[in-house]
């Protein structure tokens, strides 16, 4: 058997934390390096700002209301002929809190007369459980359920919160990704 230096024979560890140790340090550097490649192998994100100018994609989601799910389908075509914002949220998302009232305020404004919000959950919220978010928030409005996230998709959203813009001809005029003011959103609803 060979001799081992002193100092080497130091690093290797011998104890059962020690060997828990280096391996959480190891699936830490493994995790940053494979975040890194799929960055690498991804190319640029499609995000939702894509979509700016172009015809809005249509959906028609299931909602539910006050613990309980209503009859039919909500759509995007029904919103034909006023401005609509469409927040995607996720009610344990922090910044989705300050979003969703946001766009409560904004669509109340006296200038938006005639502007909707149309709520979307994350597709892994439960509709109870979004139910009972927008109602702490003293938001009325039903929830759109997104549970298979097909909407969320075809809206190329990455990001929670995210807010669409779509004005009264169905085509997309902003798209805000992260938290956004009430007066911002207040603005552009303004300018259509």
């Amino acid at each position: 058997m060979r001799h081992i230096p002193t100092a080497l024979r130091r690093s290797v560890p011998t104890t059962p934390t020690q060997w828990l140790r280096a391996g959480v340090l190891l699936a830490a550097l493994l995790a940053v390096a494979l975040g890194i490649a799929a960055r690498a192998l991804a190319g640029p994100p499609q995000t939702a700002p894509r979509l700016l100018g172009q015809a809005a994609p249509a959906f028609a989601l299931p909602a539910e209301q006050g613990g309980r799910q209503l009859p039919g389908t909500i759509t995007l075509a029904a919103q034909r002929g006023h401005p609509t914002l469409l927040v995607f949220f996720y009610t344990l998302c922090p910044r989705c809190l300050s979003e969703v009232q946001a766009a409560q305020s904004a669509t109340h404004d006296r200038a938006t007369r005639g502007a909707s919000v149309l709520y979307i959950s994350s597709p892994a919220e439960r509709p109870d459980i979004v139910d009972a978010y927008l109602g702490r928030l003293g938001i009325s409005a039903p929830a759109l359920l997104d549970a298979g996230g097909q909407l969320a998709a075809r809206y190329r959203i990455r990001f929670y919160p995210t807010t669409v813009l779509v004005d009264a001809r169905g085509v997309v005029r902003g798209v805000w990704m992260g938290e956004t003011s009430a007066a911002t959103l207040t603005q552009a609803l303004a300018a259509l």
